[in-house]
């Protein structure tokens, strides 16, 4: 996901039952108007995407935690269900993640990650481990797979030399040259000589 689609998140775009989450808006910003919630950049954008066990279980934890700050501080809450928020529950401005993961990269020793790296390295990790670029492109929000082998071509790279290895093994395998066993006098189809 973008940080835009992440900043639109709310914990009603999760489907608990199914374990996915539906991506359909994106936080957006312009000088003139400042932060404000729209479509996400195209059409393909709007989508919908499985999300990991761990994750769901992480957005568990973001419920329950918004569910206990309404309750002791109902007068403060002014949330409206936001996955990433502020402390009061109300939207962050559209570059506040984006400054919260370069200081905690910084501090771990990731200097210059940034936050859209993430969403590179989920894509360049799927199609790494095999899944093919059509599925990447649907969970990345890309028009067509074409764009995604544009972009992470280098990641199919190494699929590439695998294959190249797995060929030559069975080059190797075929042109073994097995040794040749001694002819059989009577091989059971014909027969021997001193059968005349």
């Amino acid at each position: 996901m973008s940080l835009g689609e992440v900043g639109a998140l709310r914990l009603s775009d999760v489907d608990w039952k199914r374990g996915t989450i539906d991506i359909s808006h994106a936080l957006k910003y312009t000088p003139q108007t400042g932060s404000f919630e729209g479509p996400p950049k195209s059409e393909a954008g709007e989508r919908i995407i499985a999300l990991p066990v761990g994750m769901m279980a992480v957005l568990d934890q973001t419920r329950a935690y918004q569910e206990d700050c309404k309750r002791a501080a109902p007068h403060l809450w002014v949330g409206e269900g936001w996955i990433v928020h502020a402390w009061n529950g109300a939207q962050l401005h559209h570059d506040t993640p984006s400054r919260w993961f370069r200081h905690f990269a910084d501090a771990h020793g990731f200097e210059g990650v940034r936050f859209h790296d993430l969403r590179h390295t989920h894509a360049r990790t799927l199609l790494a481990n095999g899944i093919d670029a059509v599925a990447v492109a649907s969970r990345m929000g890309h028009e067509d797979a074409s764009t995604t082998l544009r972009v992470y071509a280098h990641a199919l790279r190494r699929r590439d030399d695998d294959a190249a290895r797995v060929w030559q093994s069975f080059l190797d395998a075929a042109s073994a040259q097995p040794e040749t066993p001694e002819p059989l006098e009577n091989d059971g189809f014909a027969p021997s000589p001193d059968a005349q």
